[in-house]
């Protein structure tokens, strides 16, 4: 079990590609606060991992503002123990055009997509670093960080950002044994995206991108975190995994 007692952080956790990555590092013995903007989602995916008979804590939140990071950090503590693993999952997609977009939505994507994991990562690398332990950062990023697409603007510019988060802070928190790496998927198979692949016309369109010809599984995109999360990667830092089939590559 490749995080046997460990306590890793899932934000977004409740649902889609978070759902896999806390339910694939429980696995794999850590224990799991399932962090989600829905508490009913958090609490499915914890009493899921409970059954399997892993330890897991369902708590609710926005990554985007700092009292509940702060609560978040402080129940963790309690009542699973010091946090070793942090993955920065929760994220946002809006799909407007270029002159549509409100100065609204484009604070709220930045928000949670980009300002959320640097305040969560800065308060659990400063406890790290305050009682001289190492840990993984494990930020989740996108293809649209790399590439650009059609109406998606603050949503790529976010996960631009993401990367280069990962790779200055990963830079800053060397010295101190902390390891910060990052995931980039490419389309994935959620109760989210069906609707965009939902007729045969759009998944052939899509996975004609795709140079392996299909949509990844969340499965695909939670091991890539745990390998990133796990001992295995220990002399990796700085580096987003992308995991897209070849998407970028074509």
């Amino acid at each position: 079990m490749k995080v046997l007692g460990k306590v890793a952080i899932v934000t977004g956790g409740g649902q889609g590609i978070g759902e896999s990555i806390s339910l694939r590092l429980a696995e794999e013995g850590a224990k799991v606060a399932v962090f989600d903007l829905n508490l009913d989602m958090a609490e499915r995916v914890a009493s899921f991992i409970r059954k399997k008979g892993f330890e897991a804590l369902a708590l609710q939140g926005n990554v985007a503002k700092r009292a509940d990071l702060i609560e978040l950090m402080e129940k963790t503590d309690r009542d699973l123990g010091e946090v070793d693993i942090l993955v920065n999952n929760a994220g946002i997609l809006r799909r407007t055009p270029l002159f549509d977009i409100s100065e609204k939505e484009w604070d709220l994507i930045q928000e949670v997509n980009l300002k959320g994991p640097f305040m969560l990562s800065q308060m659990v690398a400063r406890e790290w670093v305050n009682a001289r332990r190492n840990g993984k950062i494990v930020n989740i990023a996108s293809i649209y960080g790399q590439v650009a697409a059609l109406n998606v603007l603050p949503y790529c510019a976010s996960k631009g950002g993401v990367q280069m988060l990962t790779k200055a802070m990963a830079l800053e928190l060397a010295p101190y044994g902390i390891n910060v790496n990052g995931v980039a998927p490419g389309p994935t198979k959620t109760a989210i995206t069906k609707p965009h692949f939902e007729t045969s016309k759009k998944l052939e369109l899509l996975t004609s991108n795709i140079p392996l010809a299909r949509l990844a599984d969340p499965q695909e995109i939670a091991n890539a975190v745990l390998f990133l999360a796990g001992p295995e990667s220990d002399f990796i830092t700085g580096e987003i995994i992308t995991v897209d089939g070849g998407w970028v590559i074509k």
